[in-house]
């Protein structure tokens, strides 16, 4: 399956524009290149025409008397003399023929031998192309003459050329297009690269800063060298601004509400349980003050012990309410020997007052560390028969404790 990221639609901008700019420059360097080897190739035709036109002119006005006459003898030594005289061509094959299409004479006798028919591949090449023909893959031409005495054709010349230096010359023009015009695709992509990076840049930063947007209120931009009024981004990123630093203002108003509410409610609370509190104070110091003026009643003494009691009830009522709204949840901590020796001082009242005898063997509150013997014993009165002995070590006691 294709990936995302292979699609040309979905590359970046910074990706696109230079592939657009190397692919325009591939498309004009094929147009400009087919053209140069067109005219090229026009042009060295035509200069090769001229100097092929050139050496048949020349020797035809030399061939002719001697084509009249039959005479294979001086047709060769004609064609022989006439080799050294075009230094311009490289002449490979010159062959002549009568008006009856018989061979005359011919540069090469061994390879095309006098009084034969000319050869089907000499005629081939020019029955398909003319008086002209130019092979690319073995770098060769030919040309055909014909001869005429008194607008009358006596025979024809059939002359083939080595244009290796021809084709050569184009091969270079080519790969010097195509070297030229790579290097210039190149340091065009390469500046519209550049460019394109230079002109998004402001994008880019735009774009950061609304990413950290997403993870809270993002940061200003830092205008620079986009304050002036000329840049584009200027007023954007002046509008962006202002909307971070409307955030902004937002968020601190609200965070000075959340406070305010806070403390408001710190109040409605702490004067809530003020009230709460306050009324029970009050029985508690009248019945102090009873206490302490007529504390010899005993009816006087059961009264305000009675009223000192339910107001303490209120009192810790309020506290465990206030307790089980408003503590923040705190971890757990496992009991120390000196919560054992406090329960020990709280319970013992309570012992005494049921007549019950707790037995503690706290082993780590005398400071013996894993020492067996008992460290105190809870309850003053002495044990009868109907007391019930309770004895209880420091871990049951603890897990009663977290229970």
């Amino acid at each position: 399956m294709t990936s995302a990221a292979a699609l040309p639609w979905r590359w970046p901008l910074i990706v696109k524009v230079p592939a657009l700019v190397t692919l325009f420059m591939v498309a004009v360097s094929a147009i400009l290149t087919h053209q140069v080897l067109r005219r090229l190739e026009a042009t060295q035709t035509t200069h090769f025409e001229e100097l092929t036109a050139a050496y048949l002119d020349g020797l035809t006005s030399s061939l002719i008397p001697a084509v009249l006459r039959q005479d294979p003898w001086e047709t060769f030594d004609i064609l022989d003399r006439a080799r050294n005289l075009y230094r311009g061509l490289d002449i490979r094959e010159t062959v002549v023929a009568g008006a009856d299409g018989m061979v005359l004479a011919a540069s090469d006798p061994r390879r095309v031998p006098a009084y034969g028919e000319v050869p089907a591949h000499i005629l081939g090449r020019f029955a398909a192309a003319g008086d002209l023909w130019m092979d690319e893959t073995g770098e060769q031409a030919g040309v055909r003459r014909i001869l005429l005495y008194q607008g009358r054709p006596i025979g024809s010349v059939y002359a083939r050329f080595d244009v290796a230096d021809l084709f050569g010359e184009r091969r270079a023009v080519l790969w010097t297009l195509i070297g030229l015009n790579s290097a210039i695709a190149f340091l065009l992509a390469a500046a519209a690269y550049f460019s394109v990076r230079r002109l998004l840049r402001p994008i880019h930063t735009l774009t950061r800063h609304l990413h950290e947007g997403a993870h809270g209120i993002p940061s200003p931009i830092p205008i620079g060298r986009y304050s002036s009024g000329r840049s584009e981004f200027a007023e954007i990123f002046a509008r962006f601004n202002g909307l971070v630093a409307a955030m902004q203002e937002r968020k601190a108003l609200t965070e000075r509400l959340a406070e305010e509410e806070k403390i408001a409610s710190l109040g409605r609370m702490a004067s809530g349980m003020a009230h709460e509190i306050n009324n029970p104070l009050g029985g508690l110091f009248n019945a102090v003050a009873t206490l302490k003026s007529h504390g010899e009643s005993a009816q006087v003494r059961a009264n305000a012990l009675g009223l000192i009691e339910r107001g303490l009830i209120g009192i810790r009522d309020v506290v465990r309410t206030t307790l089980a709204v408003y503590r923040a949840d705190r971890s757990a901590r496992n009991l120390a020997p000196a919560d054992i020796d406090d329960l020990r001082l709280l319970i013992a009242p309570e012992a005494r007052r049921h007549c019950v005898v707790v037995t503690f063997h706290n082993k780590y509150s005398c400071g013996v560390a894993r020492a067996e013997r008992p460290c105190a014993a809870v309850g003053a009165q002495p044990a009868a028969e109907r007391c019930r002995s309770v004895a209880g070590g420091s871990r049951g006691l603890a897990r009663r404790g977290r229970q």
